[in-house]
């Protein structure tokens, strides 16, 4: 399916308010972003916040693994936190950690290039997931068909400077929406390279996997023009998809 098949996002008009959002990773932020950072927007500050945290089976890619399609990354690195905890681990469905095995768990996801997925809230979240676009649903979802009532993007989006890009492909590959994309140099542009990466920022979850890969330092992380707002609460959430 060609990219230009999906339904752009649109900015904020969503059909109703999504479960999820993403995090961005915090090492792909440049100065002063990756030092003001809210907690809310920190994979590790989630984890010091969290009043409890169990880690459970990643449901999605557990459901690959029975379909005999499973990717290589690792499976029990999702997290029940605060108020779902308790009981998730009291009937043995989630293995209680304390937060530096919490934080030592996402570093981990993040060498896989997992993407952060956490609930839509700002306080207390419940949940929090390490998905990859190969079987994680939300993120597959988003990816083929372009819709996008199941989660939030970050504050952030990726942008290249066609100048440095050499057109490796390496943001591409690691690209889990398909948001990246190579280009072909105009005709009249000398430069021995044939080909850049261009970003549709009208895909771009912010998660930031794309900034690691790069070794020509032409891409980096921005604020969005338009702030993305999450609800404070569950009982928010709730009633602003009601609403």
């Amino acid at each position: 399916e060609k990219v230009s098949k999906r339904t752009p996002r649109g900015g904020m008009k969503l059909s109703r308010e999504p479960y999820g959002r993403i995090l961005v990773h915090k090492h792909a932020l440049s100065e002063p972003d990756s030092t003001e950072t809210k907690t809310f927007e920190d994979a590790e500050g989630i984890m010091l916040d969290a009043k409890r945290i169990g880690v459970v089976v990643c449901t999605c890619r557990h459901i690959a693994e029975h379909e005999g399609r499973a990717c290589k990354a690792p499976q029990n690195n999702c997290f029940a936190l605060n108020r779902l905890a308790p009981g998730f681990i009291a009937r043995g469905v989630a293995r209680e950690v304390d937060k530096k095995e919490a934080i030592d768990i996402v570093a981990q996801s993040r060498e896989h290039n997992l993407v952060y997925l956490v609930d839509n809230v700002q306080n207390e979240p419940a949940t929090f997931c390490n998905c990859c676009s190969c079987c994680c649903v939300a993120l597959s979802h988003l990816s083929f068909f372009g819709k996008w009532q199941v989660f939030k993007t970050s504050q952030y989006e990726a942008h290249v400077d066609s100048t440095p890009c050499t057109g490796c492909g390496r943001c591409v590959k690691v690209c889990p929406v398909r948001a990246i994309s190579l280009q072909p140099v105009p005709k009249r542009v000398e430069r021995k390279q044939p080909f850049f990466a261009v970003v549709d920022t009208g895909f771009c979850i912010g998660c930031g996997l794309c900034k690691p890969v790069c070794r020509d330092n032409a891409l980096v992380m921005k604020r969005r023009p338009q702030q993305v707002l999450y609800p404070e609460r569950a009982v928010d959430r709730l009633l602003n998809a009601a609403l």
